[in-house]
């Protein structure tokens, strides 16, 4: 959205975590301009992004160290700082002119495939790779592999020759420490190896490892294993740490032990992660067509709080939305 709605923008501004909020202040008080704000990538919904119009020129003494800077060159936007939580962040216009990043169309295709939370997979294809280099050019992980959850090359193990996929195998099963990508492409292989691999990656203590055997092998685990998985990841994973996976994996897998977790973990769990819980209980209750009904924000914004009255009151309030009984969790047998 573009900043017209002044309420809503100083309720992000005054959101922002301290370094963030000083280096936006330095920016405005030199000249520069807020362009657009949102809640879509490359922040995820509990957070927000500010794209200032120039680059940034200013330099804030004291919280240097507190800042993560990566120069971008897409079409999005150039520029973007964020903090060790990266959940908010400071972006500056891409390098093409006002002009034509608002009249772009493919910049425009982008922010609307941007709304919504998709995985993806693959790497750049260079004419002389084999698909055993792609392959393993697509395990080098970097930040925005990390933060957008692109998987491996998956195509290349579909070109590899046999030798090639014995090779792509071997450096899956040795891959320490080992991530839900390495679920994926195992998937994929299909060897009796493969499959003995992910079975035992079912009690792998990296959450986000447990919900990909779930999530792309569900016939190697018991429904109970499914389940404790999920409930387990809903319980102690981390937003960018097994969290948006297993979100991913309820809207399509959410027997009644499930529900009851994300009900219990709107007490019980971190502000951020209760915000995400009531969205996804909003979807599985059908009060929203989506896993984060953007319009309903506000309301799932408000269990991000650390006073207890605050968080009890706001779900009741969903309780009764809901039409689930509040007290069968606040005063429990």
């Amino acid at each position: 959205m573009y900043p017209d709605d002044k309420k809503e923008l100083q309720r992000i501004i005054d959101e922002l975590p301290k370094p963030l909020r000083l280096l936006l202040d330095a920016e405005l008080q030199a000249g520069n301009k807020i362009a657009e704000v949102g809640h879509s990538y490359p922040a995820p919904p509990v957070g927000a992004y500010i794209k200032l119009a120039k680059p940034i020129s200013t330099k804030i003494e004291g919280v240097k160290d507190e800042l993560i800077f990566i120069e971008r060159d897409n079409s999005l936007y150039s520029e973007e700082y964020t903090d060790k939580n990266k959940r908010f962040f400071i972006l500056t216009l891409p390098k093409l002119s006002t002009k034509e990043a608002s009249g772009s169309k493919f910049l425009k295709h982008l922010k609307a495939n941007s709304e919504k939370t998709t995985r993806k997979t693959g790497s750049r294809k260079t004419d002389s790779d084999s698909p055993l280099q792609r392959f393993k050019k697509s395990m080098e992980i970097d930040y925005e592999k990390w933060h957008d959850g692109i998987g491996y090359d998956i195509d290349a193990i579909r070109l590899a020759s046999p030798t090639e996929c014995k090779a792509i195998e071997k450096m899956l099963i040795q891959h320490s420490p080992r991530d839900w990508r390495d679920i994926e492409a195992l998937t994929q292989i299909d060897t009796k190896n493969a499959r003995d691999t992910i079975k035992k990656a079912i009690r792998d203590p990296n959450p986000a490892v447990r919900i990909a055997v779930a999530r792309f092998a569900p016939k190697v685990v018991t429904y109970n294993e499914r389940t404790r998985s999920i409930i387990d990841a809903l319980q102690h994973a981390g937003i960018f740490y097994g969290l948006s996976q297993t979100l991913d994996e309820i809207e399509e897998y959410h027997p009644p032990q499930v529900k009851e977790a994300l009900i219990e973990g709107l007490l019980s769990r971190e502000g951020d992660v209760a915000v995400l819980f009531a969205a996804m209980l909003f979807y599985l209750y059908g009060a929203a067509e989506e896993p984060f009904d953007m319009k309903q924000r506000p309301f799932f914004l408000r269990f991000n709080t650390k006073n207890k009255e605050e968080r009890v009151k706001v779900f009741i309030e969903l309780c009764t939305k809901l039409n689930i009984n509040s007290k069968n969790y606040l005063y429990p047998n």
